[in-house]
């Protein structure tokens, strides 16, 4: 049976982080290959804990089920509010552990994820039969904290070495398109290079934003010290229960159609963005062919310029680098 996606439709992807100056590693972050049962769809996450590293757990484990549950409950739903949805999921989780706790489960996460999916010219997967059995299944092959960052390869694609391979995965039509959904809630960001140039994905969520700060003090919240009631800089979480009712899930959402001119996806916690552009962070890397070797300088670089912050850089590399770069 063949087991390979379409050559335009591979990539490779590979992660790399460092607890940095903090007293505790509280990142997390999540690879899913195939997704959904469908080769050459991805999803990935970066979870970046504060106040504990629970909530970051959890997504790290649960979100990709979340998704996929979001996904089924309503085809005519689209992508992007399916992607709200699964966001709002796993705040509705958090605060059930909060409450069952007796409030001991308290933490918070910002988020970046990104969905690579693969569409026909209407916007639907017609090549899918409705009864497919992997879109009923458990999600398999998200990343373990204890698990190295190394890679193997199978077939055309670079797989991380927790990723599991669903070898009765579909294999797509080759006119397919691709399309990337990305979304987020706080400062971890996401940045595509197209054609050489950066162009952010994401937004930044920080009590130091005036519409962000607004919002706040809209619905009853104060900004002290450039934090939400003095304690928050993100103004958009997962969790932090206590503060839920304006420190909202709500994710900022885009979708782009992937094209030979987009080169590399950087997904990042603010550790790196603390200390680099989003233009630098894609002129770094542009010119690097292994994926892990990308990370692995992104990461450097932050530690380099001094980033006060623990650091985790995922990089997909959507084709290779373009002759003379």
């Amino acid at each position: 049976m063949e087991t390979e996606a379409p050559s335009h439709l591979t990539f490779t992807c590979a992660v790399a982080s460092a607890q940095g100056p903090r007293d505790e590693m509280e990142d997390t972050h999540t690879i899913v290959i195939p997704f959904a049962g469908v080769h050459g769809q991805a999803l990935f996450g970066i979870f970046d804990g504060h106040g504990g590293d629970e909530v970051a757990k959890w997504c790290n484990k649960h979100y990709p089920e979340c998704l996929l549950k979001a996904l089924k409950q309503s085809k005519k739903r689209n992508i992007t509010e399916s992607i709200k949805h699964s966001f709002n999921d796993v705040d509705r989780n958090i605060h059930d552990l909060w409450a069952k706790s007796d409030g001991e489960v308290r933490s918070g996460s910002t988020a970046v994820v990104a969905f690579i999916r693969l569409e026909d010219d209407s916007g639907q997967q017609s090549f899918i039969p409705p009864d497919y059995g992997p879109l009923k299944a458990v999600v398999r092959g998200a990343s373990r904290d204890s698990e190295a960052n190394s890679e193997r390869t199978c077939g055309n694609f670079t797989y991380p070495s927790y990723a599991t391979r669903v070898d009765d995965a579909i294999i797509p039509p080759s006119e397919v398109r691709r399309v990337l959904y990305c979304a987020n809630v706080g400062d971890a960001r996401g940045v595509l290079c197209r054609a050489g140039k950066a162009m952010r994905l994401t937004y930044d969520h920080k009590a130091s934003d005036k519409r962000e700060a607004a919002r706040i003090e809209k619905e009853g919240g104060t900004i002290e010290d450039g934090r939400v009631d003095g304690m928050l800089i993100p103004t958009r979480a997962l969790g932090d229960p206590e503060m839920n009712h304006y420190v909202t899930s709500n994710p900022y959402t885009t979708e782009i159609e992937l094209g030979d001119s987009d080169e590399v996806l950087i997904l990042a916690c603010d550790g790196l963005w603390d200390v680099l552009e989003d233009q630098e962070a894609v002129d770094l890397v542009r010119g690097t062919r292994d994926a892990m070797e990308a990370a692995q300088k992104l990461l450097n670089e932050a530690q380099v310029r001094k980033t006060s912050d623990n650091v985790t850089v995922l990089v997909v590399r959507l084709q290779g680098p373009p002759k003379g770069v």
